[in-house]
């Protein structure tokens, strides 16, 4: 049964965001597109159709997330039209809810003949629509499909036919081996799980057959015969064990009760003696505590008599004493501070007064040096100072400029001449050029070339006219040589023939001899008569002669000199050479001349006008300076600098000392040394003048005589005239005044003296503060000792004492009940006590533990012997026969096992055999594709799982991976159509190419078209490819876009 795709409808998949269609006609159908155009998905979206999208989020699988289009358009789906057995089919799909639609053509429209889902992923498949695939297309699974009918890119590997198409290939004889032998491995399994070794799997089973449950029972019952044969004994046993291991506890028991009676004894003496040693300590501290409280209190009474005796003037006086004191000092040291520090501001202003006036002295000097530069400009270098800025640059570099303009002139002068000396040069090599080769002048380019073609054809000439000769002479021999030949025979068999009647009897067989050599050589003669003269030799020289004697006489490119001989051709080859390197160095030299420029004269002109300017500009300067007069002009440009930089000095100074833009600022009002941005050194000066008495200066001349005269006299006026108008000052009066009242009672104790007043003061306060402290340490004696009062703690003392005596007692009371423990009086270590109740407790501890264990060990005597007084004893004459029954059902079972693996053995051998068959089948027509493809005689060889091996004539065997990657894909090739050709009795499906031909040339590419070419009468054949050199090899299809 044929089938062919008919049209191909996709919506949403892939690169096709809205719908695509392309129709397909029988035979070969093209379609040649660039890359990313849409091909693969053409080709992946029919198969999709076919056999489903999984619904996997894997885009790298073949996946709704793989070819859903990235925009998501409400549509994904498909629809293919295909012939199939003379019948027109339509499968629908929906990609993403698995819905499908099959349906056929009728005269009435289309009928549906399966709906439903069709989900390639689903546990239970749609049968209905695999039987319809099964039954239409011949494949129910697309792995099946890509791995026989459709070639992608680039062609996968043909190392090994996967297991789909070994079963395609083999049919169903194949599936019916592969079932029969599954059945008989699952018999052996029923019968063992050893199956390994019986030859069924190549490993065992994991649950246990007939043979081990069989044998598993027999193992029970011998351990139940055993058992029950030993229960009488062992009972026995744990009887006496059980006697002796409860006098053990009792033993164990009455050790442990005196044990514990003497760890506790100790532990309770330990306590006691405790309590005893902590009652006599707090005694010890309470003692401490009432003796430290008794010389505190005779302390606090002599520090409070003692204040009472020494400042009985103080005891009285007002909260805020000392710091009232403290501030009467401070406002004293304040008024000092005030008066020293305008005393350093005037004297600070003073030295100030001498800076600047070392300043002014320093400008003074400063102007005297600027009027002698100045004068000196004017005088001594009067043609640079009457210079415009053009003269002054050529001056700045007067001899680099002179060199430049000099070098420029001479340049244009130089270029000039050698312009003319290279076109004379170039006119000399023309004329010996044209002198040299002027007889060639008819000759073109390629006249080299055509002596030599010329002088090639005449010698060929000379070697085929006498070969031709000599073809021509052998033949006229040969042709002699076999008339002769055939004469003779003919002559020979007549007189045979006529002997032969003269002899009694007549032997026949000499004249049946004789005729047929007669007419044979009669025969010959004539042939050789008839026999053309020529040969294929001799045509052939002649055809090449003639062909050299047309060439000679076509050639025209010499002219003249066509009818020289070979030497001289050969000479004039030289000559034309070298013509043609002679005219490449003139062309050269010519591109190498330089142009003609008819502005070099004007440059000329204008360079020597530039020069004639400059000597103009700078004759002043040379005539004063001659040759020097670069460097006075560096002279008079450092002066000129050096007076521009002393007057900005000098404005400068004026500016930030006076407020004036002048370099005479004598004249300036002083009124103007308050504008602002002026220093205030000088107002400062001139105030310091008016409060010591002086009269104000008007101008800054008279300012700087008076601050010339100031001495330590203003100074101390001035300082005094300040303080007395100071705000501050006034203040630190009326506050001192203020205090000193308040005090009055205090300041007079001292005699009037604040300090001593103050440091009596401290000293009061200090001892006062000691007094309290002793105060504070009573209190804390008490509140250490948790006694709210003296009587209290002197009770809580003779509290302690009563309760050491109480300890001692209970101690003696225990000694006497209890041998072996101290005395209460006895200087028994703490460490010695602890050592006998760690001993005593070790010993509790291990009678403990081996009272546990002699109990654990007699409960499980106990145990046992229940266990065993229990247990059921079997019938052993009855189990005896049980064993016997099932010994001889496990030697029937492992006799099965035997038959199941030689039956096994048999039929697999019998389905190797005939999957050898189909191997030869298609190793044999793959072989012939192959041959077909590549020009070769190899051999393609399958092994017993289909592994591909190639073979040279009497050669070794290759794997694959020694093949070119070109001719792998020949051979993977060559494999699918074989493949195609042998199923074809069942389903001739389409092929479907996907551009897998990217390592194929040209040679292989037309081998493969021939091959395909003869396919297209059996099967249809569908190739996506972007090269061009496809497009020729079947009808041109493209899609079509909503």
């Amino acid at each position: 049964m044929s089938v062919a795709w008919r049209r191909l409808t996709l919506a949403g998949f892939g690169r096709f965001e809205n719908e695509v269609e392309v129709q397909f006609g029988p035979g070969a159908n093209v379609l040649v597109a660039p890359n990313e155009s849409g091909k693969s998905t053409l080709a992946a979206g029919l198969t999709a159709v076919l056999f489903g999208l999984p619904a996997t989020a894997n885009p790298d699988e073949f996946s709704q997330a793989r070819w859903r289009n990235w925009n998501e358009p409400p549509r994904f789906e498909g629809t293919l039209e295909f012939s199939a057995g003379g019948e027109v089919y339509r499968i629908r799909r929906r990609f993403d809810t698995h819905a499908v639609t099959v349906s056929r053509r009728t005269d009435g429209g289309w009928e549906d003949v399966v709906t439903g889902e069709h989900n390639p992923r689903a546990r239970r498949p749609n049968a209905e629509y695999e039987s319809f695939l099964r039954r239409t297309v011949g494949v129910a699974s697309r792995d099946l499909f890509t791995a026989t009918f459709a070639f992608t890119q680039p062609l996968p590997g043909a190392a090994r036919l996967d297991e789909h198409v070994q079963e395609l290939l083999t049919g169903a004889g194949a599936a019916q081996f592969s079932r029969a032998l599954d059945a008989l491995v699952s018999e052996g399994r029923r019968l063992t799980k050893f199956t390994k070794s019986a030859g069924l799997s190549p490993r065992d089973a994991v649950n246990d057959g007939e043979l081990e449950k069989v044998q598993a029972r027999i193992d029970a019952l011998r351990e139940a015969l055993e058992a029950s044969r030993a229960a009488v004994d062992r009972s026995q046993a744990l009887q006496e064990d059980i006697s002796r291991a409860q006098a053990e506890l009792a033993a164990v028991r009455r050790e442990l009760e005196q044990v514990e009676e003497q760890v506790e004894a100790w532990t309770r003496w330990q306590q006691l003696r405790d309590q005893q040693r902590a009652a006599l300590q707090q005694q010890a501290q309470l003692q401490r505590a009432w003796d430290t409280y008794r010389s505190l209190e005779e302390e606090l009474k002599s520090r409070r008599r003692a204040l009472q005796e020494e400042f009985p003037d103080l005891l009285g006086a007002p909260e805020g004493t000392g710091q009232r004191l403290e501030e009467l000092e401070q406002l004293q040291s304040a008024a000092e501070a005030l008066r020293r520090q305008l005393a350093a501001e005037l004297t600070t202003l003073r030295r100030r007064a001498g800076e600047l006036l070392a300043e002014w002295r320093q400008f003074a000097a400063e102007r005297e040096r600027w009027w002698a530069l100045r004068d000196r400009l004017r005088t001594e270098f009067a043609p640079f100072e009457e210079a415009g800025e053009e003269a002054r640059g050529f001056y700045a570099s007067y001899r680099a400029a002179k060199a430049a303009l000099e070098l420029q002139a001479e340049q244009v002068r130089a270029e000039l001449q050698r312009r003319e000396e290279a076109r004379a040069a170039l006119a000399r090599e023309r004329a010996r050029f044209a002198e040299a080769y002027g007889d060639l002048d008819e000759l073109g380019d390629d006249a080299a070339a055509a002596a030599e073609e010329r002088a090639q054809l005449l010698e060929e000439r000379e070697r085929l006219v006498p070969a031709l000769d000599a073809a021509r002479r052998k033949r006229q021999t040969e042709r002699r040589r076999d008339m002769a030949l055939r004469a003779a025979a003919a002559v020979l068999g007549a007189a045979l023939a006529a002997l032969a009647p003269l002899a009694d009897p007549m032997p026949v067989w000499l004249l049946v001899t004789g005729l047929s050599l007669a007419v044979l050589g009669a025969v010959g003669l004539l042939q050789t008569a008839r026999a053309p003269v020529s040969t294929p030799e001799i045509e052939e020289l002649t055809a090449r002669l003639q062909a050299v004697d047309d060439a000679l006489a076509a050639e025209t490119r010499l002219g003249s000199y066509t009818g020289l001989g070979i030497p001289d051709l050969r000479a004039l080859r030289e000559r034309l050479l070298a013509r043609r390197q002679a005219a490449a160095a003139v062309a050269e030299r010519e591109a190498a001349a330089p142009p003609s420029d008819q502005e070099l004269p004007a440059r000329l002109e204008r360079a020597e006008a530039e020069l004639q300017r400059f000597l103009d500009l700078t004759a002043p300067g040379r005539e004063r300076f001659g040759d020097g007069v670069e460097r006075a002009y560096e002279q008079w440009a450092a002066l000129r600098e050096e007076e521009r930089r002393t007057r900005l000095e000098l404005l400068s100074f004026s500016r930030r000392h006076f407020g004036v833009e002048s370099v005479t600022p004598e004249s300036a009002p002083v009124d103007g040394l308050a504008a602002e941005g002026i220093p205030g050194a000088w107002r400062a000066l001139a105030r310091m003048l008016e409060d010591a008495g002086a009269a104000p200066p008007r101008d800054v001349g008279r300012l700087v005589a008076a601050v010339a005269e100031l001495d330590d006299e203003h100074v101390a006026k001035a300082a005094a005239a300040r303080f007395e108008v100071s705000p501050e000052a006034e203040g630190l009066t009326r506050r001192t005044a203020e205090l000193a009242a308040r005090l009055e009672p205090v300041l007079r104790a001292a005699g009037g003296d604040v300090g001593g007043a103050r440091r009596r003061w401290a000293e009061y306060v200090r001892r006062a503060a000691a007094a309290d402290m002793v105060e504070k340490e009573l209190r804390g004696v008490l509140a250490g000792q948790g006694a709210q009062s003296d009587e209290e703690l002197h009770a809580r003392a003779l509290a302690a004492a009563n309760e050491a005596l109480d300890a001692r007692r209970r101690l003696a009371e225990l000694a006497e009940r209890h041998v072996g423990l101290p005395a209460p009086d006895d200087d028994t270590a703490p460490a010695e006590v602890r050592a006998a109740i760690h001993r005593l407790a070790a010993r509790r501890d291990e009678l403990q533990r081996r009272k546990q264990d002699t109990e654990e060990r007699l409960f499980q005597l106990r145990e046992q012997l229940a266990d065993v007084a229990g247990r059921t004893v079997i019938n052993v004459a009855e189990a005896e026969l049980e064993l016997e029954e099932l010994e001889k059902e496990r030697a029937r079972l492992a006799r099965e096992v035997d038959v199941v693996a030689l039956a096994y053995r048999e039929l697999r051998h019998a389905a190797d055999a005939f999957r050898s068959a189909h191997r030869d089948r298609l190793a044999r027509r793959a072989g012939e594709y192959w041959r077909r493809f590549t020009g070769r005689d190899r051999r393609i060889v399958l092994d017993e799982n289909f592994g591909v091996q190639v073979q040279d004539p009497d050669g070794p065997r290759h794997g694959v991976s020694q093949l070119s990657q070109g001719a792998q894909d020949q051979l993977y090739l060559a494999l699918r159509l074989a493949i195609a050709d042998l199923v074809a009795d069942d389903v001739a499906l389409p092929l479907l190419l996907d551009d897998p031909f990217v390592n194929c040339d040209d040679r292989r590419l037309a081998r493969i078209r021939e091959a395909l070419t003869a396919l297209e009468g059996t099967r249809q054949i569908i190739l996506f490819s972007h090269r061009d050199v496809f497009a020729g090899w079947g009808t041109p299809v493209a899609p079509a876009h909503d």
